[in-house]
């Protein structure tokens, strides 16, 4: 599949404690259908490869899901665009907005849409890199 050149995706991570629900959505806010990774370095390894190759999306994951050392890696080695968020920020969000009480797919297709909207971006993003790539986003 080849994608047009104004066509963007986010991807956004959440965290379960089973697994790790992905979301990817277009710069038009559409969604694909969630996909479910398991928690094995092989099931990230080949999720972030066909990630990558078919989408090339901005990934958007909340802090706490780095800490496994692996998905950075993954992410990081496959030169993914990265927005990181604070996990106080989202769960609170979460709560505000009744995505808490929601299936996890709701709460990454919530993360993938951050960087469409960038004033929600700047008070959400903690990582400086991507705040500079802020001003230059594919989703405006």
């Amino acid at each position: 599949m080849t994608r047009a050149k104004n066509q963007s995706f986010g991807c956004g991570l959440w965290n379960t404690t089973r697994n790790i629900i992905a979301v990817i959505v277009d710069n038009q806010g559409n969604t694909k259908p969630h996909i479910s990774i398991a928690k094995s370095y092989k099931a990230y390894w080949a999720f972030f490869v066909w990630l990558k190759e078919r989408y090339d999306p901005i990934v958007v994951c909340t802090d706490d899901l780095l800490d496994d050392r692996k998905i950075y890696n993954l992410i990081t080695d496959n030169r993914f665009q990265l927005c990181i968020i604070d996990s106080r920020y989202a769960a609170g969000i979460r709560v505000a907005t009744g995505l808490s009480k929601r299936a996890a797919k709701f709460s990454a297709a919530f993360l993938a849409r951050i960087p469409m909207t960038k004033s929600i971006a700047e008070v959400l993003v903690v990582n400086d890199r991507t705040k500079q790539q802020q001003q230059n986003l594919l989703f405006e």
